[in-house]
C-alpha cells in the first residue's frame, strides 16, 4: 500500500504490538474499514488513512518507564510533521494523574490537547493496562478459564516461606488463548501478540454496546466520525 505522509489524517500512538493489533482489529470490526494489518493502516476514504504507530523505545521519566519519551516524541514529530489528528492510547498503570504528569513533562501542551486526544487503558479512568480490558471482554462462556487462573494465583500467594512473583497479566492472556487453541505449531503462533485475532467471537466479545468497551467506542467515534471525515 503506497501512501504518503499527507494521506495519514489520523495517527494513533500506542506502546507496543499488542495495542496495535487490538486497535486495528477493533477499528476494522466496528467501522468496516479496509485495512493493511502488516502496516497497521486503515482506509477511511480515498487517500485518507488511519495509522496505528508504536510511540518509541522506553525511557525513564520521573522514575517510571514510559514508551513515549521526549526524544521519541520529537523524533516522531520530525518524521511526520504531525499533520492531521494525533491520538495517544497507552496504559494508565498506577493512575491517570501520574501518567498525565509524566506525559506533560514529555510533550509540549501546544502539540497535544490531552483532554480530548489521550485515552488510557483500560477504560480512561481506572488504573491498569490493556490486559485488564482484554480480561473483561473475553467470551462469557470462557469465564471459567479465568476462574481457574484466579485459583492458581491464590494458591501461589499462600505458599509460605518464599517470596514469589505472580505472573503478569500478559501471561494470563497467553494462558487463556493457549487453552482455547490447538497444540500444533500453527495454532501456537496464534497466541502471540502479533498474530492474534480479536475479531474471533469464540474468544472475544467486541460488541460496541459492551459496557467495558463503550468508553473506547465513544473516544474513537469522536475522531473517526468527525464531520470532516466520511466513512
Amino acid at each position: 500500500m503506497a501512501i504518503s505522509i499527507r494521506d495519514i489524517v489520523i495517527r494513533i500512538f500506542v506502546e507496543g504490538i499488542a495495542d496495535q493489533v487490538f486497535l486495528f482489529d477493533i477499528i476494522q470490526y466496528w467501522y468496516g474499514l479496509d485495512g493493511d494489518k502488516k502496516n497497521f493502516l486503515l482506509k477511511i476514504r480515498d487517500d485518507q488513512y488511519v495509522q496505528i504507530l508504536k510511540s518509541g523505545d522506553k525511557g525513564d521519566s520521573g522514575g517510571k518507564s514510559y514508551y513515549i519519551t521526549k526524544e521519541g516524541w520529537e523524533k516522531q514529530k520530525t518524521q511526520f510533521g504531525f499533520p492531521g489528528t494525533n491520538l495517544i492510547i497507552i496504559d494508565s498503570d498506577d493512575g491517570r494523574e501520574e501518567t498525565l504528569a509524566a506525559l506533560r513533562g514529555t510533550i509540549d501542551i501546544s502539540d497535544f490537547p490531552f483532554d480530548s486526544q489521550l485515552y488510557l487503558w483500560p477504560d480512561n479512568q481506572s488504573n491498569g493496562e490493556l490486559e485488564n480490558l482484554l480480561e473483561r471482554i473475553i467470551n462469557p462462556e470462557n469465564q471459567p478459564i479465568l476462574h481457574c487462573w484466579s485459583a492458581f494465583e491464590s494458591c501461589i500467594s499462600q505458599i509460605e516461606g518464599r517470596t514469589l512473583t505472580l505472573p503478569a497479566n500478559k501471561t494470563k492472556v497467553y494462558a487463556y488463548l493457549e487453552t482455547l487453541l490447538g497444540d500444533s505449531n500453527s495454532e501456537k503462533e496464534k497466541i502471540k501478540e502479533r498474530n492474534r485475532d480479536y475479531t474471533n467471537p469464540n474468544h472475544w466479545n467486541l460488541d460496541p454496546t459492551n459496557t467495558n468497551l463503550s468508553p473506547l467506542k465513544t473516544f474513537l467515534d469522536r475522531h473517526l466520525l468527525d464531520n470532516s471525515i466520511t466513512l
